[in-house]
């Protein structure tokens, strides 16, 4: 027999599970080493493996950013860290929808689309390292749920609305006619 033995059977695999690690863990790597501590050092005392620790020295700005928002340090997920720009220019667009809403004035959704893109721009020229930004549908959809706008009323989908009971209506007209042709 071969004393170097490949068979899955006879040796037991091992996988790791995922674990989740807390914000205030990643800062703890982040201290120790901004206090020069060896990686061996790290890895022994947080029990991380090696790949974890330098996933963590990879997102050292996204860590700080996250700690300095209102992220509770206890979170083992921040899922996504909305860039300043898109929270500004959402706030702003929601004013603007709430405000057209308000005024009963009819709101299409590429108009709301390319009023985003609008403010995103002006204020691109602020934070001239903003990424590309072109109000997807699948943005949009994402925009109407952060921000609540279950009951937002669209001119194109008022007008398929209308065009379905405008539809109906003729049915409705024609067995009303013979009704009373009946009596």
């Amino acid at each position: 027999m071969n004393a170097l033995n490949t068979d899955s059977t006879s040796t037991p695999t091992s996988t790791r599970k995922r674990k989740a690690i807390t914000l205030e863990e990643k800062l703890e790597v982040v201290k120790r080493y901004e206090r020069s501590e060896k990686t061996k050092e790290i890895r022994y005392a947080t029990g991380l493996s090696e790949s974890t620790l330098c996933t963590i020295m990879d997102n050292v700005e996204k860590i700080r950013e996250s700690s300095n928002s209102a992220t509770r340090l206890s979170m083992a997920c921040v899922s996504l860290t909305r860039l300043a720009i898109m929270e500004k220019m959402e706030h702003k667009l929601t004013t603007w929808t709430e405000h057209q809403n308000q005024e009963h004035m009819p709101l299409l959704t590429q108009v709301i689309q390319a009023k985003a893109r609008g403010i995103y721009e002006v204020l691109k020229c602020d934070d001239p390292e903003a990424k590309p930004f072109n109000a997807s549908a699948r943005w949009f959809d994402r925009f109407k749920a952060h921000h609540g706008f279950h009951n937002l009323k669209l001119a194109g989908e008022a007008a398929a609305a209308d065009k379905s009971a405008a539809n109906k209506f003729p049915s409705i007209l024609q067995a009303a006619i013979e009704e009373e042709k009946k009596l």
